[in-house]
């Protein structure tokens, strides 16, 4: 498999839009660093996102996988991805459970759906980044740890 950025990470290295995040910083996971947000999108921007610019190469059968952990009120977990005209595909996780425990969560790039920008066709030779957010359902405070990204490559 491919390591888009590994779980030893440094955050000078991300791309981060800071939407009243309260903290953004590593945090000790399982197997190294692990992207650590804490948020608060209580009264105002209904969502946060963090980005990798990662130029990729995506086939039909590509996996996305990682290790998620979550605390705090029920928000919406969104995975995303872009290709060079801004054509944006993702999943959006809503009904997560097991706060406070490390489960894989896996992204076939079959399960990608248009999002908005560009066009409706992703350029699959052309993907510039991936992107996660946290968007509002009871909003609040909370964190979100994200470790171990990787892409399997498919056929």
């Amino acid at each position: 498999s491919q390591l888009l950025f590994c779980s030893k990470l440094h955050l000078k290295d991300l791309d981060l839009l800071l939407c009243k995040f309260s903290a953004a910083n590593s945090w000790q996971a399982a197997e190294g660093k692990a992207i650590l947000l804490s948020y608060d999108i209580g009264g105002g921007p209904n969502w946060v996102q963090i980005s990798r610019m990662a130029p990729m190469e995506l086939a039909p059968g590509s996996v996305f996988s990682f290790d998620l952990k979550w605390g705090g009120k029920k928000n919406v977990v969104e995975f995303k991805v872009a290709d060079n005209d801004n054509s944006t595909f993702g999943k959006k996780f809503e009904n997560l459970s097991n706060a406070g425990q490390w489960q894989e969560v896996r992204v076939p790039v079959s399960e990608l759906t248009y999002w908005w920008g560009g066009n409706d066709n992703l350029d699959m030779a052309k993907v510039k980044g991936i992107w996660f957010a946290i968007s509002q359902i009871e909003g609040g405070q909370g964190t979100v740890a994200i470790d171990k990204i990787e892409l399997t490559p498919g056929k």
